[in-house]
């Protein structure tokens, strides 16, 4: 009989492949799309998904709501790491745009420490400190390889920080799935503001590609939900970090991408840094 834990495990790897692989589509399709074009689809993709279990529940479904504040800072701060990220997956190799998408576990406690007066313990400083030496060798200041664009990568990772401490607010009083619906319907109107300024029609292909993107992206929700349930984030939480390995396999043998060894480097220091950050005191 398979373990709690290890069922977890291989659930939240799961997830960690399907986001890579989302990850990949969304590099594929900035090749031709704009990023309010793409941020747009993955909106309303979701959206549509949605709205057959609505219905389907409609009688049991409670979607009323006394935190829509809370709801709207989670979805603009959402929102806003959804385009800075996407932005940066454009522009750097996709395992680099991963790894610092996963530095927001760095910065979850300090938001929290400033909004909900959570305390910041110690293990949490020293896992900021640890992180920033990593993010320094991703970017590399100061060198010829500096890619300005990464530091969007960290912007996103910040804002989603938010995001996730608006979750924890809320986790008590709200349901997962009304979250995850106020989050996709707020987004999907916002972001249609943006996409009449700078939308490209999408090909034959891209259509593909966005549902690819938003099948993937549905299922990873769906494993990391599932593996969170199924064991303690203490002990399931650190194969969250199968993305970047994942990214990385794609980028090298799929993408063509290469990897300098301050990058390798400053990756597994980021990692190392994101798994001290979520673990358990003993």
């Amino acid at each position: 009989m398979i373990s709690k834990n290890l069922k977890g495990a291989v659930l939240i790897t799961f997830a960690g492949f399907c986001f890579a692989l989302m990850g990949t589509m969304i590099k594929k399709l900035s090749l031709s799309l704009t990023n309010e074009t793409i941020v747009f689809a993955r909106n309303l993709f979701v959206l549509i998904c949605l709205f057959p279990f609505i219905l389907k529940k409609r009688n049991r479904l409670n979607l009323k709501t006394e935190n829509f504040n809370l709801h709207l800072i989670r979805s603009l701060s959402g929102l806003l790491a959804m385009y800075l990220y996407f932005f940066t997956l454009s522009k750097l190799p996709l395992a680099e745009a991963v790894m610092l998408s996963y530095t927001s576990p760095i910065f979850i406690p300090f938001v929290a420490f400033f909004w909900i007066h959570e305390p910041v313990e110690k293990k949490s400083i020293l896992s900021a400190f640890i992180g920033f030496i990593g993010i320094l060798m991703i970017l590399k200041p100061g060198t010829k390889v500096f890619n300005f664009n990464g530091i969007f990568g960290i912007i996103a990772a910040f804002s989603a920080s938010f995001a996730m401490v608006a979750i924890r607010k809320m986790a008590k009083t709200e349901s997962p799935f009304k979250i995850v619906f106020f989050y996709t319907l707020i987004a999907s109107i916002i972001s249609f503001f943006p996409l009449l300024t700078n939308f490209s029609p999408p090909s034959a292909n891209d259509f593909i590609l966005i549902s690819i993107m938003g099948i993937v992206g549905l299922a990873g929700q769906f494993f990391v939900t599932a593996g969170y349930s199924a064991a303690p984030s203490a002990k399931v939480g650190p194969f969250t970090y199968t993305t970047v390995f994942f990214a990385a396999l794609i980028g090298v043998f799929f993408l063509n991408e290469k990897f300098d060894l301050y990058s390798m480097v400053g990756g597994a220091i980021i990692v190392c840094a994101g798994i001290l950050s979520i673990s358990e005191k003993k």
